[in-house]
């Protein structure tokens, strides 16, 4: 019998063995850190931009190796039909045969007279060990309001019970369908969402429908992740056998990285190189008249700050101070207080 008011509190304390965990990463693609185990990882895509293609990819061969025993694919977004038209059918039956890869669709839920929150509610309260297994919630807005902060709050809480039996948990999310002024998908739902994710990535894919180039920016994480670097490249090359299509991409440059994302973008990086071609160094509001906008375009400015941070940079800035004004120097030459 509890004593006290303090005693009731006392008993909603975390145990003891979850101060005893440690981050552990996936060790897949030279152990590149792109997926934690016993988190909730949000990744956030226009539709066609090949998330649901990745995970599919991406989890092959983690339950080849043994990283992962078990894999939930609950898809209430799909069609069965894709994996054969991708030419995964013949990887995935032998996986599906030995119960290790389990397609959940919403059909068979409704038909059971059940819901998918009461299933994975349910799940989370039995207190079984689910170290190995990923789940994959394919996509967010057939679970839940990623616009309602109460229903965010309640589907994520179900999700952070399954993490802490160690469940491994991957939630494909579309972006708004109406894209930025520069051709870049844009991330849909309350700020919130990302906050209840341990890892947050935007998924921009390029043209190339036989082998393209995936790019995870990251939007938020609470790990010292990726090696401190913002973006994380793979290429799906649908030309090879299913389940060793992707490989990992660290050498790309930021230019090359914009390129195969948007036209704006790159006709800014090429409009500032012509200008540099012919000037020492400029003003940061001088270059953005030359280039023809105005100097509050976030665009072109956030073109010029990336580009000058990224581990090669394209061209180089030095920040002067005078008072409360503070005005940037931009120069394709590194200046000498610099080097």
């Amino acid at each position: 019998m509890m004593n006290s008011v303090l005693d009731y509190l006392d008993s909603f304390a975390i145990p003891e063995s979850e101060w005893e965990k440690e981050l552990e990463w996936i060790d897949i693609f030279d152990n590149e850190k792109f997926l934690a185990k016993a988190s909730i990882t949000l990744i956030s895509a226009d539709t066609s931009s090949f998330k649901t293609f990745f995970t599919t990819e991406f989890s092959m061969p983690l339950l080849k190796n043994g990283v992962f025993k078990k894999v939930y694919d609950i898809d209430f977004d799909g069609d069965t039909r894709v994996y054969k038209e991708r030419n995964q059918n013949d990887i995935l039956k032998p996986l599906r045969d030995n119960k290790q890869w389990i397609y959940i669709r919403e059909n068979e839920i409704i038909a059971k007279n059940t819901s998918i929150d009461v299933i994975l509610d349910d799940i989370s309260r039995k207190n079984e060990n689910l170290n190995g297994v990923l789940f994959i919630i394919d996509v967010l807005s057939n679970f839940t309001n990623p616009n309602d902060v109460k229903e965010v709050n309640r589907f994520f809480g179900i999700l952070r019970r399954l993490t802490n039996l160690n469940a491994t948990i991957i939630v494909l999310h579309h972006n708004k369908k109406e894209r930025t002024q520069d051709g870049l998908g844009q991330y849909s739902g309350v700020s919130y969402l990302t906050g209840k994710a341990d890892v947050a990535y935007q998924l921009s894919a390029n043209d190339n429908k036989e082998i393209p180039v995936l790019t995870f920016k990251i939007i938020k994480s609470k790990y010292n992740y990726l090696n401190g670097k913002k973006h994380i490249i793979f290429s799906l090359d649908t030309t090879k056998r299913a389940g060793e299509r992707l490989s990992i991409d660290t050498t790309k440059s930021y230019e090359e990285i914009q390129n195969s994302q948007s036209p704006k973008r790159k006709e800014i990086v090429e409009k500032i190189r012509e200008v540099l071609s012919t000037v020492d160094q400029i003003y940061q509001g001088q270059l953005l008249e030359k280039i023809g906008t105005n100097k509050n375009d976030k665009t072109a400015i956030n073109v010029i700050d990336t580009c000058a941070k990224y581990s090669e940079p394209l061209w180089h800035i030095k920040t002067i101070a005078k008072g409360n004004i503070t005005s940037k120097l931009i120069s394709l030459k590194v200046f000498e207080n610099d080097v």
